[in-house]
């Protein structure tokens, strides 16, 4: 929060560098500059000396928020002066409320694609890690100024398309009263009956052929099975709270997509491979990707260069939010994009890359059915929260205030892993009201609400009279900072983290620090007061929900 003070002191010595700041080690101060690591390289000297000589040089000014700097090792550790940074953290939070830590407004917009759920498969646990992680950094963007435009871009034509109608049109089952559901289930049927039968297959390929000519009758039963599908998707979106800006679809880009991929043969970019179209990256080391089939039905490739089209037009800065197995795939696509000049030089293309959520089992599959469907994982939860809430006394609102729990342990279950990490799903650890969850971070909010609510008027007073206030009185410092850096590095996890760690410091201070019935008690209700404020922020960036404690 003060390294601009910081970076000025350092100026004394160093007017010329540029300075980056860590969290140093419980104990080894408050805020810690590593730039002798850097000048140690480049006048091949030790490091600890390098620190040690610049901390000679400079003197922190009588009016400083710090009180002192030290070189321990080869880091420069600068220590606050408690009062006077605790006050100064205080008066911030309170001065600025729900706008402590956002950024100014910007002029520039920022496309973030998430979801991708696709039409005619089911809707299940495996979509909600990106559903979860685009929400969050949209909420991330919109706090940092951008204006953010929510899209889900997902498949409704296509081969898995073609499949689910082959199973609609042979099977003969009937759907049920959730007719999306039943598509899901439909196509893992079908998938699983074509499997090992080419004549089945070369049937599946001929539905897509005529799918894409738009005959009659297969696109009136198309369009009345994709409606099922979108009004599914559309539920379990806004059932967890994100309203998307625009729902695209591949067979609004599929045209224009596929004349692209043509145009781009002429010019040389693309090339033609016995029928196909193909892009050849091995110069790239990227190898080849196929864009479009022999038949001439258009590949995610070629419908991609479409949708590149139509994101840009919206927004000059687009990040798409998708599992680690398509990493090569946006590889080889943003260099097509690059190439070809769909990508402007002002246009920027991201993929935030997350991994994968799976059963004990094994690796969830649609085509298998090897999945947990996301309404029915819901409701399971659901149904546990309510139960919970009925064994603790509650009586009001308890179906809301369920539906926000299960909503909050789900989301806080995906969002605490680290983007590089498999999510092994396991339902009792993401309700559990202890440890890294969503409830506990729920209940720590609740908890401090409440103990304002008790204590009725008092003053606003910042002072430090415990090393537990102080600890987290820092950890509200760091709120700024955090922000901008998951914004930054595109890690909504970091967040999560964040709250674990805040949360974990309130208990701390309140076991070990009396509030109502303490001598301090107008400083430390002030305390309390400025905790809720950010993690009321902190849960909204989440995309949980509060919890009001009976």
């Amino acid at each position: 929060m003060f390294t601009k003070e910081a970076e000025s002191i350092l100026k004394q010595a160093l007017p010329k560098n540029k300075f980056v700041f860590e969290k140093p080690p419980k104990g080894m101060g408050d805020l810690a500059c590593t730039i002798a690591f850097d000048l140690a390289k480049l006048e091949k000297k030790n490091p600890a000396l390098i620190a040690k000589d610049i901390v000679s040089k400079i003197k922190i000014p009588e009016d400083s928020i710090f009180e002192s700097v030290k070189a321990i090792g080869p880091y420069i550790n600068f220590y606050y002066k408690k009062d006077k940074f605790s006050q100064a953290v205080i008066k911030e939070i309170l001065k600025r409320k729900s706008a402590y830590g956002k950024d100014p407004i910007k002029k520039e917009k920022m496309l973030i694609e998430y979801y991708q759920v696709n039409t005619h498969k089911p809707v299940h646990i495996g979509h909600s890690r990106g559903l979860f992680i685009g929400e969050s950094m949209a909420r991330l963007a919109e706090f940092n100024g951008y204006k953010v435009i929510r899209l889900n871009y997902g498949g409704d034509i296509g081969p898995h398309v073609a499949k689910c109608l082959w199973g609609c049109l042979k099977l003969g089952l009937k759907p049920g009263d959730d007719k999306g559901r039943w598509l899901g289930e439909l196509y893992a049927k079908a998938s699983q009956a074509v499997k090992d039968n080419e004549s089945l297959k070369r049937d599946v390929v001929e539905i897509t052929t005529k799918l894409y000519n738009q005959d009659p009758a297969l696109t009136k039963l198309w369009k009345e099975t994709r409606q099922w599908s979108i009004e599914h998707s559309r539920k379990v979106a806004e059932l967890t709270g994100t309203k998307f800006d625009k729902w695209l679809w591949e067979s609004e880009v599929e045209k224009e997509g596929l004349a692209l991929a043509k145009k781009l043969v002429t010019k040389g970019i693309l090339k033609l491979s016995q029928g196909a179209i193909i892009a050849d990256l091995n110069k790239y080391k990227l190898g080849v990707l196929v864009l479009v089939t022999k038949e001439g039905n258009p590949l995610y490739g070629a419908k991609d260069l479409g949708s590149a089209k139509a994101e840009f037009s919206l927004a000059n800065n687009v990040i798409h939010v998708v599992g680690v197995e398509q990493s090569l795939y946006f590889k080889q696509l943003f260099k097509i994009l690059e190439l070809s000049g769909i990508k402007k030089k002002k246009d920027s293309v991201s993929h935030l890359v997350f991994e994968l959520i799976d059963l004990k089992e094994g690796k969830m599959s649609s085509r298998t059915g090897n999945v947990v469907l996301f309404m029915d994982l819901y409701d399971k939860m659901f149904n546990i929260a309510l139960d919970e809430l009925r064994k603790r006394g509650a009586t009001d609102n308890i179906e809301t205030r369920a539906h926000e729990i299960t909503i909050s342990a789900m989301k806080f279950g995906v969002l605490k892993y680290d983007l590089n990490k498999k999510i092994l799903f396991d339902i009792n650890e993401w309700l559990s009201f202890e440890g890294e969850t969503g409830p506990y971070i729920q209940y720590s909010n609740a908890r401090a609400n409440r103990i304002l609510e008790k204590a009725g008027e008092f003053k606003n007073e910042a002072r430090i009279t415990d090393d537990f206030e102080y600890e987290l009185i820092k950890q509200l410092s760091e709120f700024p900072a955090m922000t901008r850096q998951a914004l930054k590095n595109q890690n909504p996890p970091l967040i999560a983290h964040y709250a674990y760690a805040l949360a974990d410091s309130f208990s701390k201070f309140y076991e070990h620090c009396p509030v109502i019935k303490s001598d301090y008690k107008d400083s430390r209700l002030t305390l309390v007061k400025a905790y809720t404020i950010v993690m009321s922020s902190v849960i909204k960036l989440l995309g949980l929900k509060p919890m009001i404690i009976m």
